[in-house]
């Protein structure tokens, strides 16, 4: 007697260079928010490569220490308010 049914949205996200490596926690809920889209037949879907994947999957790994944000953040916080300030002063109000 099976209790749960097979998940076939998950196999598939695993299968996806990109996802195959996400801890369980960033993989769980990757699961849950991702759509499965329908396409009209024919229509052509552009895949990118494997390495390109892994690059972005890489480049994207916020628990990398290579994209830590120094100080917090504090310089860019600044620049954005200094760019608010410039183009929409009134948010002060």
């Amino acid at each position: 007697m099976k209790l749960f049914s097979k998940d076939t949205k998950r196999d598939e996200l695993k299968r996806i260079p990109l996802f195959a490596n996400l801890p369980k926690r960033e993989f769980d809920i990757l699961a849950r928010n991702a759509d499965v889209v329908e396409v009209p037949a024919g229509t052509e879907l552009v895949i990118p490569s494997p390495e390109v994947q892994r690059h972005a999957g890489a480049t994207m790994d916020v628990n990398a220490s290579s994209n830590a944000i120094p100080n917090g953040g504090e310089i860019e916080w600044a620049a954005l308010v200094r760019e608010l300030d410039r183009e929409e002063p009134s948010y002060r109000d």
